[in-house]
């Protein structure tokens, strides 16, 4: 399970009740790591059981991640997870190019000098991860220069459909855990788009970020 220093709750996550939000955030690190597997169905039962959690906070955290697309809802049957299919990556990658192409075009406008620090820190630390051959620690660094990315922007409702779509795209990562090779290409990618955001050049960031996740989706389908 993924802790829970790694995906900092939201804005709208934090208004949650303590015990929803942990319901929340555990429930959806299973999902995400595909301990509960696309197409399985939540047992609530168990759920309470593990996390020791009552049944009114496990369910409103269904309801949450049933609005993010992780979880679907069937009435008189349960919650079960969302499946992931072919057509689910292609429409993924199609929204991601779109939203977080805009976003590194704002971030070349917007972002400060934290902002370019935070990505270049997560850069130095895509490294230390690749030539430890360490995919785990590369999947959670990636997601941070994402976010990263994502608040240079400061654009607070891009961010948080942004890390929705991070979520769903986590899933994909995780299918591929064990197939995942050397990454030295991807973090040049990675490179090439904080270069033209330092730059403020809006149109060669959203290229560069645009070609990242295109090679990424390539990458995926591939061992997939």
């Amino acid at each position: 399970m993924l802790p829970n220093s790694v995906i900092e709750p939201t804005e709208e996550e934090a208004q949650l009740s303590s015990l929803s939000r942990q319901a929340y955030q555990r429930i959806r690190d299973k999902i995400i790591t595909l301990q509960l597997s696309p197409g399985a169905l939540v047992n609530e039962a168990a759920l309470i059981d593990e996390l020791q959690i009552g049944r009114t906070p496990i369910r409103e955290a269904l309801q949450r991640l049933a609005c993010e697309g992780l979880v679907v809802l069937r009435p008189r049957r349960g919650a079960f997870v969302a499946s992931l299919s072919i057509t689910d990556l292609q429409q993924i990658f199609e929204l991601r190019r779109i939203l977080e192409g805009y976003a590194a075009v704002l971030a070349a406008e917007r972002a400060t000098e934290a902002d370019l620090t935070a990505m270049e820190a997560t850069l130095t630390k895509l490294h230390e991860a690749d030539r430890r051959g360490d995919a785990q620690a590369y999947i959670e660094v990636d997601r941070a220069f994402h976010r990263a990315l994502a608040r240079g922007a400061h654009n607070r409702f891009l961010e948080y459909i942004l890390t929705r779509m991070y979520h769903l795209n986590l899933r994909l990562w995780y299918l591929a855990l064990d197939k995942i090779g050397p990454m030295r290409e991807t973090i040049e990618e990675h490179r090439r788009v904080l270069e033209a955001v330092a730059r403020h050049d809006g149109p060669q960031a959203e290229a560069a970020i645009g070609d990242h996740i295109t090679a990424f989706q390539t990458r995926i389908k591939d061992i997939l």
